[in-house]
């Protein structure tokens, strides 16, 4: 065993890139020792010294030897390079893995929940009940929590309510993330930004009612397949003025990509899971050295560990990832293991979209590269200069973005290998003095060797004049047969064309034809079933009335559609009010020819022929109005619906409006030419 303080400070300098697990290396195979205060910890496999590392049981203070090498390192210079991160659809999940240690391993954003692919999952007996939701289906869960499809019942509206399923034993990162998340998005008021409706617990659990995306996530909608360009364009310029409102909040998402970004029912993307924000004023809780977020989306200084220097450029770059993505089918980095995408992500340069996508415009690819840039100051300022510039794209306009030139791209290389640079540019300088020495004793030669070949190539080119001339005879005869035959092919395509537009003109009309025949049908049934339940009301009514229930049968009676109700309404209306005396309202002087109740009832209006309309207490038979302004019979009075205004039509060619507290003229409506009835 070597304990820490035997360790010499040449031994704890980081490990040499041989030294680490490559590519041609399986992480897998390896074995790693670590320190534990006196101890030393292991043989450990990598996916059980990752999942050491996030169960806290491995300290950046502690020491780490692998197998096969004799020098133990700082586990901070490694702790860097560890995948503690989300893992991608790319990585070997550890549930799929036979190893038990990796089996236990977690994830850092708790709400990075996987999608059922078959819908949302039925609920089960047993489940969870929050007080105030009903709880209508399981949308995805993870190693520590769970989204519910449910209902605010109060509301009558559908959410996706957020849980941690840990409750009160989740550790103080899991609740100090959720509350996080909570706080970050109540701060944000934009469409593209999934809004929290509530925050709060139940029995222990923690909860966030959040907007319903019925549309699923992007990650579901591409799923490996490229979106054309214009589309994608468009999706990430929504996606980047999102951002930028976060931004202008001081937050910072840090871990953007398709599986965060959900689909409203009209297509709209909505960024989510903030579990990982952080405000750009604070220090926050992340220590220095750890990776937070995922490895196929994440800026290079934020793989790095360089927490400090986690900033809007590092959403910038996530969201070049996502139009990398959605242009190309696949991320711009994506290895076997979470830590060699790492690798990829601080040393490697993307492969051009148009390389794997060559119908990728070439601006949409420069817009695209320029957010990948490795340096922060390279990339686009801001998430909105980066919304400008694809919508720049949109329009047909010159975007700003510049591709890197062969300059750039050699300096870049040479940063990155400078060993190999080194050696080349000695080799180079070697080889530029060879030639020149070379050069020197053979000019001499070539002077005199010029001078034949002048007087072949003059021969020469006599001859190649002669063949030439013939070529472009025979040229212009085969020419002449391909415009032929192209004028036969065009007018062969444009006579299919025709006749598969004729189909498909007729095809289209007889499906209209057939939706509209299905819509009459259904129109139709909904009208009988909407007059089945009147009838049902009437007769529900009526019975009431009969057993002297005046009450519930006015409950009934309210409850029908206006759209349906008619005299036999009324007349049970009518039925319900309190007797008085005779039941007669007297006070006109000529005849009555239409009367109304008011919505609630408590209210009676008579249009009568002696030019007067009249409003009574429906209870007492009291005249409570007296309303005068036509010149001729009235015809017909009604209500609003909110019982507010009153109505009246007259032979006098005109309709009037009055306030039906007041009893005063509040319209005169003249636009009848002829006797109005109703």
């Amino acid at each position: 065993m070597v304990p820490p303080a035997a360790v010499s400070r040449a031994e704890m300098a980081p490990p040499a890139p041989a030294s680490l697990p490559t590519q041609a290396t399986s992480a897998g195979n390896e074995r790693w020792y670590y320190t534990r205060g006196k101890q030393k910890v292991g043989p450990l496999s990598w996916a059980e010294l990752i999942a050491e590392v996030q169960a806290c049981r491995l300290e950046s203070s502690a020491m780490v030897l692998r197998e096969g090498t004799v020098k133990w390192v700082a586990a901070a210079s490694v702790i860097g390079l560890f995948p503690i991160v989300t893992p991608t659809p790319a990585f070997q999940s550890p549930a799929q893995s036979n190893n038990p240690a990796a089996a236990r391993q977690t994830v850092n954003s708790d709400s990075d929940l996987p999608s059922f692919p078959d819908g949302p999952k039925p609920l089960v007996r047993g489940a969870v009940a929050v007080p105030g939701y009903e709880i209508l289906s399981e949308l995805g869960r993870g190693g520590m929590g769970v989204v519910y499809k449910a209902r605010h019942l109060s509301l009558g509206r559908v959410v996706a309510l957020k849980m941690i399923l840990s409750g009160a034993h989740a550790g103080t990162v899991e609740r100090t993330r959720f509350q996080a998340e909570a706080e970050a998005v109540a701060r944000l008021q934009h469409p593209g930004i999934v809004q929290v409706y509530e925050v709060g617990e139940h029995a222990g659990l923690p909860f966030l009612s959040l907007e319903f995306c019925p549309g699923g996530s992007l990650a579901a909608k591409i799923a490996g397949t490229p979106l054309p360009p214009p589309e994608a364009a468009h999706l990430v310029g929504q996606l980047a003025r999102a951002v930028h409102a976060a931004h202008q909040a001081r937050i910072v998402h840090r871990d953007l990509k398709p599986a965060n970004v959900l689909l409203a029912a009209d297509g709209t993307p909505k960024v989510t899971d903030f579990g990982l924000a952080k405000k750009v004023d604070e220090a926050g809780q992340t220590q220095s050295g750890a990776v937070m977020g995922t490895p196929s989306y994440m800026a290079p200084e934020q793989a790095a560990g360089e927490a400090k220097r986690v900033g809007p450029a590092a959403d910038v770059y996530a969201l070049g990832a996502i139009l990398y993505e959605l242009l190309t089918g696949r991320p711009p980095f994506k290895a076997d293991t979470p830590f060699h995408t790492i690798l990829q992500v601080l040393a490697v340069e993307p492969v051009p979209p148009r390389q794997l996508q060559p119908g990728v415009p070439r601006d949409l690819e420069t817009v695209c590269l320029k957010c990948l840039q490795k340096e922060p100051g390279k990339r686009y300022p801001s998430a909105l200069d980066l919304a400008k510039d694809l919508e720049r794209y949109a329009r047909g306009e010159p975007v700003v973005a510049r591709p890197v030139g062969w300059g750039e791209r050699s300096w870049r290389w040479a940063k990155r290998n400078p060993a190999v640079a080194a050696l080349l540019g000695l080799a180079v300088l070697l080889l530029a003095a060879g030639t020149a020495v070379s050069t020197l004793f053979a000019v001499d030669a070539n002077e005199q060797a010029g001078k034949e070949a002048l007087a072949r190539k003059d021969a020469d080119a006599e001859r190649r004049k002669a063949e030439a001339l013939a070529n472009k005879e025979a040229l212009a005869r085969k020419d002449a047969d391909a415009e032929r035959r192209k004028a036969e092919a065009l007018a062969s395509k444009e006579a299919l064309a025709r006749k598969d537009a004729e189909r498909l003109a007729l095809e289209r009309a007889q499906a209209l034809e057939d939706v509209k025949k299905e819509q009459r049908k259904v129109q139709e049934q909904l009208a009988k079933a909407e007059f089945v339940a009147y009838a049902f009301r009437l007769r529900e009514a009526q019975a009431h009335i009969e057993g002297g229930r005046r009450d519930e049968a006015r409950r009934v009676l309210y409850q029908c559609d206006p759209k349906l109700q008619g005299w036999e309404h009324d007349y049970l209306l009518c039925q319900t009010q309190p007797t008085r005396g005779d039941g007669s309202l007297k006070g006109h002087t000529s005849a009555v020819s239409a009367v109304a109740y008011s919505p609630d009832g408590k209210r009676l209006a008579s249009a009568s022929d002696d030019q007067t309309v009249k409003v009574w207490d429906a209870a007492t038979g009291q005249e409570a109005l007296s309303l005068k302004g036509h010149t001729d019979i009235v015809t017909a009075v009604a209500y609003s619906p909110d019982g507010k205004r009153l109505a009246s039509a007259s032979l006098d060619t005109t309709v009037k409006v009055w306030d039906a507290a007041t009893g005063q003229e509040a319209l005169s409506l003249k636009g009848h030419t002829d006797e109005v009835y109703a």
